[in-house]
């Protein structure tokens, strides 16, 4: 798995659920003091003492000022009042920000150390740390998780200098939201979502965005919610296609063009995907009409090369990496195509898809090529 966004492709954006642990605290009864023995004089007669002590007519009450024990908070008192400032970060971290819901900052440590330092806090807290396993041969990690209350989004990329953290917590209980059709919203990257979904993924840039999430509410009821809260915010309804597959809702607005699909299922899929066709042809990364666009981006220190559609093509150390102007660059037919990425005398052969008018980057190292939709 490797990371999704880097300089020119993907914004920052960005799941913590803290469990808290029941102690039921019990107190020790006090010892009853044994009676002592009394010698009785044998020349007077006294008679035996009762074997038993009758039992007070009522209960002897127990004292107010008797200590009672304490309970540690549930997870969900815990999750009440948390926030994305709770969570920890690595002694050496720096450029350390905080904004609304996200915690980002960078680090020296490399990616598998920075999984070793989280997964400890995933798993004190009760969370689904499966994401933080076995990422010593990737160069990002990317997962969410959500209880319904809280949802904790994790994203790290290792590059060359440092190790790059963004970490997104998402209260639902401290949210403002309003009510749309009895569902309640929340606002992520900038467009609303329900807040009853139940996990959600983000990927952006700057010319594509898409978020992808899941909801227990059915696929009339997500698209009266998109179409009433997209509206409110300056979104116009183009077109409504329905299948028995999925319906999608066109829109469009000033920043360009938004795509809703709902998709059944025992929960809702509901991918929200927005292009912003003007700043694309600003950037001049827009392929011809009808065309789709690669750009070849070198993930490693050395050289590698490309072969597709007949072509091999090599691409600098580190090409692409800091802006699309430094990558090789592909126009080719929509369609089916393999890749076969060589490094040092090794290669690794993928299979990629690229539809007309679309704008591609393809991440390439030691591992084979990972593309990505920029536009």
């Amino acid at each position: 798995m490797r990371f999704n966004t880097w300089r020119w492709i993907v914004l920052p954006l960005a799941t913590v659920i803290l469990l808290g642990t029941l102690a039921a605290c019990g107190g020790a009864s006090e010892p009853t003091a044994s009676p002592t023995a009394v010698s009785v004089p044998s020349a007077t007669a006294t008679p035996a003492p009762p074997t038993a002590t009758p039992l007070p007519p009522t209960p002897t009450p127990v004292p107010t000022d008797t200590p009672v024990a304490e309970e540690t908070p549930t997870a969900d008192d815990a999750s009440v009042a948390m926030t994305v400032a709770d969570w920890p970060t690595p002694s050496d971290a720096t450029e350390i920000e905080i904004s609304d819901e996200t915690l980002s900052f960078k680090t020296a440590l490399l990616l598998k150390d920075v999984a070793e330092f989280y997964r400890p806090v995933y798993e004190e807290q009760g969370l689904d740390a499966s994401c933080l396993e076995d990422v010593g041969d990737y160069t990002s990690v990317s997962c969410s998780y959500s209880n319904g209350d809280v949802t904790v989004s994790f994203f790290a990329f290792e590059g060359f200098n440092n190790t790059e953290v963004e970490i997104e917590v998402i209260n639902y209980g401290l949210a403002s939201s309003d009510d749309s059709d009895g569902l309640g919203v929340t606002e992520e990257e900038g467009l609303p979502l329900p807040d009853d979904h139940t996990g959600y993924s983000f990927e952006g840039g700057e010319f594509r965005s898409m978020i992808a999430l899941s909801s227990p509410s059915d696929v009339a009821t997500l698209a009266a919610f998109f179409q009433t809260e997209l509206a409110d915010r300056g979104w116009t309804l183009e077109d409504v296609e329905e299948t028995a597959a999925e319906t999608t809702l066109q829109f469009s607005g000033s920043d360009g063009e938004l795509v809703v699909t709902l998709t059944p299922g025992d929960e809702t899929e509901a991918v929200l995907v927005q292009r912003n066709h003007a700043a694309a042809e600003e950037a001049g990364i827009l392929p011809p009409t009808g065309q789709a666009r690669l750009y070849l981006v070198n993930f490693t220190a050395g050289e590698l090369t490309v072969a597709i559609d007949g072509q091999t093509i090599e691409v600098p150390p580190s090409a692409g990496m800091e802006s699309p102007d430094d990558a090789p660059m592909l126009d080719l037919p929509p369609g089916t195509y393999d890749v076969t990425t060589t490094v040092d005398g090794n290669s690794v052969t993928d299979e990629i898809v690229v539809g007309a008018d679309e704008t591609w980057a393809l991440l390439l190292d030691e591992i084979g090529a990972l593309p990505m939709q920029m536009y």
